[in-house]
């Protein structure tokens, strides 16, 4: 099955953008625990927004979006295509 998701949406859908939803969460982080000084965003605020995105917190990212494509495409697609193909694209990135 051919996985299209631009029949009925945009073509940008930050609900279908891993790196949006990572994004969210390391901003909500740094919402979370404010600093007032460069030094300190810089040294411990961002750098541990950043490790709050686990590998754990990735898995819930995809979860999602295959989640929301089923929602939207009302079960068209099969998640476990999806789950391939977001792998594949993950593995041949490095």
């Amino acid at each position: 099955m051919n996985v299209n998701a631009t029949s009925s949406h945009p073509p940008y859908h930050p609900e279908y953008n891993g790196i949006e939803l990572a994004w969210a969460r390391v901003k909500h982080f740094i919402g979370h625990h404010p600093s007032y000084n460069l030094e300190s965003i810089l040294s411990q605020n961002l750098p541990n927004a950043l490790f709050s995105v686990t590998p754990d917190t990735a898995k819930r990212i995809i979860e999602h979006i295959i989640e929301r494509w089923q929602q939207d495409l009302e079960g068209e697609i099969d998640p476990m295509e999806i789950t391939a193909k977001i792998q594949e694209n993950i593995y041949h990135s490095y």
